[in-house]
């Protein structure tokens, strides 16, 4: 799809808010949609971010990007500052920001961890219509209200974005929103499809980097935190080694601050399976290591719609996860792989055996899970979906000469 919404008037204005740079899945998928607003919208973007972050710079290459921060009164620039204000038409560095532009039309504000960056702007621009997409699901909604309160926001919210249905119910569930204001908009692949068979030197190259001659290789993909389910990897692997299967584990992703990672380690190491679970940490080439594997292995107690899970189905990867664990039991339930009980270690286990020991049946599942991210999850269609909802906030807020409508 290659659509363009119609805007008459070129002076409409977009602000996106950001809770961080980082290169995970939320700021991933924002950037992306601000490439696409930037290559097919005739409209000023900038983006406000809560925190740096390995993508800032791409950020910035994008739009006018500025990291949103409180002012810290008790500093004591800050005290000096207070005392000369009055000499100054603004000591709100935000403020400031905002200023340099005009006001927005809509405010896209692309997480709930993002709220707290919209709470600064909204003090200067208190009547801009503004969107939440919500890409967390329960444990995280409920950290973040009782951390800082979120609810007044999500009323307030001229339209409420669910990255899958497992968001679209807990929204409903934790804070009673009405399903009419809520839309559901699946995540979307940010890179191009990839074919399998064009990276057999990669696959080569990784697995000898690693040791690895001719196991199953399960791949898992995130940061390093108890919502993933890091730590289910050294028992996962202990069930498959005690059912025959020797498939190494390689985990991906940045650690989290403790001593969780040094903790695993040394499971793995007590449970005999220390050579065969690797923890990488951040890498820069995911993708060589999507090309080295053989499952995709999502153990997340919690997780909204992943984004490494349709990098791994492009990479024509099986997907083996727990059930109620938001948004992989929905998609795998096509076809593209195994769910398993909730938190069922012998049974993903047991998945991970089967599928390891059935190669046609792996290439089947990995076959389906591509068709469905080339029909169901790219970035023209999501990101023309997410525009005609804020097209649609701005214009029933009242602003001039906007349509939703789209032409070819």
């Amino acid at each position: 799809m290659n659509s363009k919404i119609v805007i008459p008037q070129p002076s409409f204005n977009l602000l996106a808010v950001g809770h961080e740079a980082s290169r995970t899945g939320a700021p991933l998928l924002l950037l992306e949609f601000l490439r696409w607003v930037k290559h097919h919208q005739s409209c000023l973007v900038r983006c406000g971010l809560g925190k740096d972050g390995a993508l800032f710079d791409d950020f910035q290459a994008v739009c006018d990007s500025e990291v949103i921060r409180p002012i810290d009164r008790s500093s004591f620039q800050q005290r000096i500052k207070n005392r000369l204000k009055r000499f100054v038409a603004t000591d709100d560095p935000v403020a400031r920001w905002l200023d340099q532009s005009g006001d927005p039309s809509v405010l896209y504000v692309n997480s709930i961890a993002s709220i707290r960056s919209l709470r600064l702007i909204r003090k200067h621009l208190p009547r801009t219509p503004f969107v939440i997409h919500v890409h967390e699901l329960t444990s995280l909604m409920r950290r973040f209200e009782a951390k800082q309160g979120i609810s007044q926001e999500l009323a307030d919210a001229a339209k409420v974005i669910a990255a899958s249905r497992g968001v679209r119910d807990a929204l409903i569930d934790e804070f009673d929103l009405d399903a009419n204001r809520i839309e559901i908009v699946y995540e979307y692949l940010c890179r191009g499809m990839p074919r399998r068979e064009e990276a057999p030197e990669t696959r080569a190259r990784v697995r000898s980097e690693l040791g690895i001659t001719d196991q199953i290789v399960c791949l898992s993909l995130g940061s390093q935190e108890w919502r993933k389910g890091v730590d289910f990897l050294p028992s996962i692997a202990r069930q498959c080694g005690q059912r025959g299967c020797d498939a190494v584990f390689l985990w991906a992703g940045q650690e989290t601050p403790g001593r969780t990672l040094q903790q695993m380690k040394l499971d793995a190491e007590r449970a005999g399976v220390g050579d065969r679970v690797h923890f990488l940490g951040e890498v820069d080439n995911p993708t060589d290591y999507l090309s080295a594997a053989d499952i995709f292995l999502l153990p997340s107690r919690e997780d909204p719609f992943p984004l490494a899970m349709l990098e791994a189905a492009a990479w024509q990867l099986p997907i083996i996860c727990f059930e109620r664990s938001g948004g992989a039991p929905e998609f795998v339930a096509g076809g593209a792989g195994i769910s398993v009980p909730y938190l069922d270690i012998v049974a993903i286990s047991e998945a991970i055996v089967e599928l390891s020991r059935n190669p046609e049946k792996r290439a089947k599942m990995a076959e389906i899970g591509r068709t469905q991210v080339m029909e169901k999850h790219q970035l023209d269609d999501a990101s023309t979906a997410i525009w005609q909802i804020l097209c649609s906030a701005a214009s029933a807020s009242g602003v001039a000469g906007l349509s939703p409508s789209s032409s070819g």
